[in-house]
């Protein structure tokens, strides 16, 4: 007999049914969700005896047969019935067809349905008889086996008398004698067939058995049963405790009914075990200060790793360390002595088989066996002896809430801190560079290191170079989070905290409650305040501002302008954006100035009522008459954390003492990401004196994207006129048509638009600015298209940066030196702290340099512009190297290059 199977999702296809008559079957089987869809089956598709399967039925009944056009209850029972479908059916009697199995679809004979059906009936058959058999012959709880091991290791005594070995032979005899019978050779063949047990009696429940000086479990439930073999006791699990029901010989505990001792934390041995509502068992305990701590209790049950994994704990940092020297001194600003550890991943890290080691200058290791989980992007925080009481006024930070307790006292004349993987102290004095060929050593993880504010307390064990950070009043904090860019330099990765001035509540040490913490949090913020990176720009035309800022969102927001010596200002509201970056949302504003008056001088405010920026001036010059235009090219400042951008902020100071120029140019790669908001804030707010009624022009770099992939926050703290790619726009001023490109993003619509524009000029000079140019310390493939397009449009300049060097080319066409004809292409160094080159001069030195090496300092170009030449000075800061140790002294300027470029018709 064949059935035709109608799957739901067919039959509700576009509210049509499926044509029953199938296979010579009059009839068919629908399966439908409601009544009412039984009841719109239409005329057409019904036949009389068909069946119906109805999901979501009040009554129960489900299935349904057609007869004489009603529905009524099936002449046969409803275990007959058919549910297809994913899920299991509520009601239990229907035959249920899983749509989900493959093998759903096939189409069977009659046999072969039989065949399928005896099978399941004989694999069930054998299920009953191993019940059977185990409930009746042989109930065995089994081995309890030993922790992180296949097969528990027992002593043996070898004095003790050694138990009689059975053959099978010996077997049968003992069964055939139990049971009457006389042994034949038949049976010693292995003929014999033994007995069957009854039913209903069951001959043997073994009880779960170990050795208890291998391994005694602590997870037993109540009224289970342990029988130890090596000390020959049996004992049963009452209400959490384990009582010694009988002893056999001297071996072995009295009958007190004591617990065993669970692993312990922080010295304690007992815990109770809670069950949380998803089933996740934990553990609680009690520390030293009578304080609960919990613990997952698979943390006692981990695979501990091995010295040559450390690669799994990539992340895992010392964060910050304090000591305060003698004990309840109660003149610290901090309660305890603590070590604070982070998990800068987005996983949980295990500390299981980790310890932290420390030591006090050039002493030896002190030893901490870890224990615990880190979360993500979390703290991990172990409190050690008392310096200060808790409730004094001038200890401002207390450490009371913390992970581990560690009962050591902690130098205040500076420490070296290392995680490592095991618990034995570290034989070297430094193991960041303590292995052959100056390597870690093995299980090493990380270290934070320094000596005291008093540089005569030195250490012997650092990575890289150590500073004199610590004393009674200040920790060493570390100061840089990023994986990829460690510096291995506790000079650089670490930093002072002095406890008796700064925000606890920012700079205070974190434990594993606190929750994830961002590495960025004490970055600069929006000032609330004011309008925050306020920029001006150039427009199209000499004669227009456009006025930038950024503010926390509000309904308002405005420049209002005047002429100097005007009392009446003109308020222009802005254009808002909205954007959300990782600390707060704010609103971009936007306010274009046209049709200024040339010559004049105003002065302007932006922001709103409450919450103006200072009055700046603004000088139209529209250079007339061959007056000279200067102006200033700076590049790559982009840095991780506020210390990397000083060097930018020392370098802007003494720019803006020493320079005079018009404008600022920027050649790209302000931030270091794009999407790090609080970069792009130090380099605005650094150099705010230096950009303070100055116009700002800038191309974007390729660390301006967002994971060096989208340009979209260029736009954040920009906006140009005739801009139709972000970053690609032109503006005139005196004599000069300037172009900003994106190298990012250079594509046959850019060379278009480019072409387009240039040809609209009828200005002296065409000045390109772009992050990377063809021809700098290297050729990068991705520009050298643009080589001919440059030639062929009479640009005479290309600047650029991005190489972390300076490099100037002879005038180029093509591949050759053409004086006449040729490109000038001029990089800058960074006027940051990034001065080494991504790329070495290359060697053979190649046809295009005229200039190429790296400069002592800081570099800044100084550009002069009239109709006859340009001239080209480059400079470096010299006095701020190495800028980590900088306090401050005396910096001047030395030239590094320059050049003079005539126009075209007065080359050769």
């Amino acid at each position: 007999m064949a059935i035709e199977i109608i799957d739901k999702i067919k039959q509700k296809n576009n509210g049509q049914f499926p044509i029953v008559d199938s296979n010579d079957i009059q009839g068919g089987y629908y399966q439908v969700t409601t009544m009412s869809e039984r009841d719109a089956i239409p005329e057409q598709r019904r036949k009389n005896g068909m069946l119906c399967y109805v999901e979501n039925d009040a009554t129960r009944q489900h299935v349904y047969q057609l007869e004489n056009g009603r529905w009524v209850k099936p002449t046969f029972t409803a275990t007959n019935a058919v549910y297809v479908g994913e899920h299991e059916p509520g009601d239990k009697s229907v035959l249920w067809v899983d749509s989900k199995d493959e093998d759903a679809n096939a189409v069977l004979g009659d046999n072969q349905i039989i065949n399928e059906f005896a099978k399941t009936v004989d694999r069930l058959n054998e299920k009953i008889k191993d019940i059977h058999y185990a409930f009746t012959k042989d109930l065995d709880a089994g081995e309890i086996p030993a922790p992180n091991t296949e097969e528990a290791t027992i002593s043996v005594n070898p004095n003790k008398k050694k138990s009689k070995r059975f053959s099978m032979a010996d077997i049968k005899r003992a069964e055939a004698k139990k049971y009457g019978r006389e042994i034949t050779d038949e049976d010693e063949e292995g003929g014999i067939e033994l007995p069957t047990y009854k039913s209903g009696n069951i001959e043997c429940i073994r009880i779960k058995r170990t050795d208890k000086k291998v391994y005694l479990p602590r997870d037993l439930k109540d009224g289970e049963l342990v029988y130890c073999r090596d000390t020959r006791q049996l004992i049963i699990c009452d209400n959490g405790k384990y009582v010694v029901l009988g002893s056999v010989g001297s071996g072995g505990d009295d009958n007190t009914g004591t617990l065993p001792k669970p692993p312990s934390q922080s010295g304690n041995d007992g815990y109770i075990e809670l069950l949380s509502p998803d089933n996740t068992k934990y553990r609680v305990i009690v520390n030293d200060s009578g304080i609960l701590e919990v613990y997952d209790t698979s943390l006692d049950e981990i695979d501990l790793p091995t010295p040559d994994q450390s690669g799994r704990f990539a992340g895992l940092l010392v964060n910050q360390v304090y000591g305060g020297g003698a004990k309840d001194s109660n003149t610290t600003p901090v309660s305890h002595g603590f070590i604070e550890l982070y998990n800068n991943t987005k996983d949980p890290i295990i500390l299981n088989g980790l310890s932290v080691q420390v030591a006090v200058n050039m002493g030896e290791w002190n030893v901490l066996p870890l224990k615990g989980k880190i979360p993500a992007f979390s703290s991990f925080l172990i409190r050690c002896q008392r310096h200060s009481n808790e409730a004094l006024t001038t200890t401002r930070c207390r450490v009371t809430d913390y992970d581990m307790d560690w009962d050591i006292l902690l130098s205040d004349k500076g420490l070296k801190t290392c995680i490592m993987i095991g618990t034995e102290p570290i034989s070297v004095p430094n193991p960041f560079n303590g292995g052959e060929n100056a390597t870690p050593i093995p299980g090493y993880i990380d270290m934070l290191s320094a000596g005291g504010t008093d540089v005569a307390y030195t250490i012997d064990g650092y990575e890289g170079r150590f500073g004199h950070y610590m004393d009674k009043y200040c920790s060493v904090q570390r100061n840089e989070y990023s994986g990829k860019k460690d510096s291995n330099d506790n000079m650089l990765n670490g930093r002072s905290i002095d406890y008796r001035t700064c925000e606890v509540e920012i700079y205070g040490p974190r434990h594993s409650k606190s929750g994830p913490w961002h590495v960025h949090y004490d970055k600069i913020g929006i000032d609330e305040r004011r309008p925050n990176l306020l920029t001006i720009a150039y427009g199209q035309e000499p004669t227009t501002r456009i006025i930038n800022w950024q503010a926390k969102p509000s309904r308002f927001g405005a420049v209002k302008y005047r002429k100097v010596g005007e009392s009446k200002f003109i308020s222009v509201p802005s254009e808002k954006v909205k954007i959300g970056f990782e600390d707060t949302d704010v609103d971009k504003h936007t306010v274009i100035l046209r049709n200024l008056e040339p010559g004049a001088t105003y002065e302007f405010q932006a922001g709103e009522e409450g919450k103006w920026s200072d009055l700046m001036d603004l000088v139209i010059d529209t250079f007339e008459n061959n007056k000279p235009i200067r102006f200033l090219q700076v590049t790559d400042q982009q840095g991780w954390d506020e210390r990397e951008y000083l060097p930018w902020k020392w370098s802007a100071e003494f720019i803006r003492n020493n320079e005079n120029y018009d404008f600022i140019m920027n050649t790209g790669d302000i931030a270091q990401n794009g999407n790090r908001a609080f970069e792009w804030r130090y380099y605005y707010e650094f150099g705010k004196d230096l950009m303070a009624g100055k116009c700002h022009m800038s191309c974007i770099g390729n660390n301006d994207r967002i994971d060096k992939k989208d340009s979209t926050p260029f736009t954040w703290y920009t906006s140009y006129e005739n801009a139709p790619y972000i970053s690609c726009y032109s503006w005139d001023l005196g004599n000069i048509h300037f172009i900003s490109l994106n190298s990012e993003e250079l594509n046959a619509e850019q060379q278009a638009w480019f072409r387009e524009d240039v040809a609209k000029t009828n200005k002296r000079w065409v000045i390109v600015y772009m992050h990377v140019a063809p021809y700098t310390i290297v050729k990068m493939s991705k520009v050298q298209d643009w080589r001919p397009v440059f030639e062929e449009c009479g640009v005479d300049v290309v600047i650029c940066g991005h190489h972390h060097a300076y490099s100037r080319s002879h005038p180029m066409l093509g591949e050759e030196i053409n004086e006449e004809r040729g490109v000038y292409y001029i990089m800058s160094n960074a006027t940051g702290f990034k001065l080494s080159g991504k790329e070495a001069p290359l060697t053979p030195t190649p046809n295009w340099y005229a200039k190429a090496g790296y400069p002592g300092g800081p570099n800044y170009i100084m550009w002069e512009v009239t109709e006859e030449r340009i001239q080209m000075t480059s400079y470096y800061i010299e006095g701020m190297l190495p800028y980590e140790l900088y306090n401050g002294g005396p910096l001047t300027k030395q030239v590094y290059d320059t050049i003079e470029i005539p126009q075209r018709n007065l080359r050769g």
